[in-house]
């Protein structure tokens, strides 16, 4: 057996390969014990469809990593090398000195190089950290002479961009899956949105997935979300035509919506009624014509079908259209 944990933190020392939407990548990284100490060297092997492409891996990477054991052979010498397939990973900020290294191997800190980075750390030290939470570029040029305003407000920026140990940790408190993570991160800019986002409206959890049950007992239990509350009857709408849509229907009548929200909540007309009133610019769901509702994601999709076929009719009759039906799509 070996020492490496396939459950672990790992530092990538080198990347050997890389091909993001290909064969994957290919790290030598140094495990890390809890005070962040290197122990074990190893080899992680990970899948193609586990990269991101606008964030492939960089020397000085912290990573999270859940995997298994496995042996290599390689093909040309017939020597055997122990890896780790990784199933899940994601990544952490740094928390000390190996911040300098981060930062001048991550391309999403271009224009921070080594000598910035080192005056940097060498100004501040662990203050760093506090500070690039805070995300205040002023204080971080006033503290760090020849800083700069544009390259203080361009680390701030990275920093909050990088890392999602804040979303792993929300979605441990809710008992939801790691994996949600990587979902989120790519409707949302970086993990602090995605956590903002989803606090101040947790039934946002329904469009990545999470049934209505789960999703109702977290914001109501976690955030104390009241029984009428806008966001929960506009959620409940919303659930209702995600439950037409999967059985084949793009559009609800008011009456068909009213009635499935009704079951769900166990509420009265009234607060139905309510529900659907509630269309909001950027809400899940759009009325359309007098008694007609849709998920706004299908609404935008069929409009974008017709507006693309009636860019390719050249006659009503060949799209077989009554005659100024185009006009009103």
């Amino acid at each position: 057996m070996s020492d490496v944990d396939p459950f672990g933190t790992f530092r990538i020392t080198r990347v050997r390969f890389q091909e993001v939407g290909g064969r994957g990548a290919i790290l030598v990284g140094d495990q890390l014990d809890e005070q962040g100490r290197a122990t074990t060297r190893t080899t992680l092997r990970v899948p193609g469809r586990l990269l991101r492409r606008s964030k492939p891996f960089h020397v000085s990477q912290t990573m999270q990593v859940r995997g298994r054991e496995a042996s290599w052979r390689d093909p040309r010498t017939g020597g055997q090398e122990r890896q780790i397939i990784v199933d899940e990973w994601f990544e952490i900020r740094p928390r000390g000195a190996n911040w300098v290294d981060y930062v001048t191997h991550s391309p999403s800190f271009a224009g921070i190089g080594l000598t910035t980075a080192r005056l940097i750390w060498d100004h501040l030290g662990v203050e760093l950290f506090s500070l690039l939470s805070r995300g205040d570029s002023a204080q971080l040029e006033a503290a760090v002479p020849g800083l700069g305003a544009e390259k203080a407000a361009a680390l701030i920026d990275a920093w909050r961009a990088s890392g999602q140990e804040r979303l792993i940790e929300w979605l441990d408190e809710r008992q939801l899956p790691r994996t949600m993570s990587n979902v989120l991160l790519k409707a949302y800019a970086d993990q602090d949105e995605a956590v903002s986002r989803l606090t101040s409206d947790p039934y946002r959890l329904l469009a990545f997935g999470l049934p209505w049950k789960r999703a109702d007992e977290i914001a109501r239990n976690a955030f104390a979300v009241a029984d009428q509350d806008p966001r929960r009857l506009h959620a409940a709408a919303v659930t209702v035509l995600i439950g037409e849509y999967d059985h084949g229907h793009t559009a609800a009548s008011s009456a068909k919506l009213t009635e499935g929200i009704k079951r769900l909540l166990t509420a009265d007309e009234e607060a139905a009624a309510q529900a659907l009133r509630l269309v909001f610019a950027d809400g899940g769901f759009v009325r359309t014509g007098h008694d007609l509702f849709q998920l706004r994601g299908v609404h935008v999709m069929e409009r974008s079908i017709a507006a693309d076929l009636a860019r390719r009719c050249t006659s009503a009759d060949q799209c077989h259209l009554h005659p100024g039906s185009q006009r009103a799509m």
